[in-house]
C-alpha cells in the first residue's frame, strides 16, 4: 500500500481511471481534480480536516516521506481508502 501511494499506482480513481476500472479520474469526495495521491495528501479540500488530525501539518510534495508509517496509515484509514 506504501509502496503503491508513493508510486501513484494505488486504489485511487486517478489510477483506477488510467486502468479503465472506473469512469473519471476525479476525487469522489471533492468531485475537483484528479484522484492522485500526492493530491490526496497535499491538496484535497475534502481531506484537510482529517490531514491535519492525523498528520498535523499540511503538507507538499514529498513531504510525507518523513512521517512515520503508522501516522501516515492511520490516516489512509481514516479517509477510508484501506478498508480492514
Amino acid at each position: 500500500m506504501m509502496t503503491g501511494l508513493r508510486m501513484g499506482q494505488c486504489h485511487l480513481n486517478g489510477h483506477l481511471f488510467e486502468l479503465r476500472l472506473v469512469n473519471s479520474p476525479k476525487c469522489d469526495k471533492c468531485k475537483q481534480s484528479s484522484e492522485i495521491a500526492s493530491r490526496f495528501f497535499c491538496d484535497c479540500e475534502a481531506f484537510t480536516t482529517l490531514r491535519f488530525k492525523h498528520l498535523g501539518c499540511f503538507l507538499k510534495a514529498g513531504d510525507f516521506e518523513d512521517i512515520a508509517v503508522s501516522t501516515i496509515l492511520h490516516f489512509i484509514l481514516g479517509a477510508g481508502l484501506l478498508n480492514v
